[in-house]
């Protein structure tokens, strides 16, 4: 494996991370009055989904370039 091949695999795996890592992000707090209210916006959840596949892409396209 050349260096350019490892370099891409961990970009891949880093996209890889930061997109899962969206799922996980907080979306529920606790209201005042006990009850659990939606917290963020779409955006909050989309953005690091959207970079983590960039990446994910870039790694790919770097591997096979």
């Amino acid at each position: 494996m050349t260096a350019q091949q490892i370099g891409s695999l961990f970009i891949m795996g880093l996209g890889s991370l930061v997109f899962l890592s969206s799922y996980f992000l907080p979306r529920f707090a606790l209201g005042s009055n006990g009850t659990l209210a939606l917290i963020g916006s779409p955006l909050l959840r989309w953005f690091p989904r959207l970079i983590g596949m960039l990446l994910a892409v870039l790694g790919l396209v770097t591997y096979v370039h």
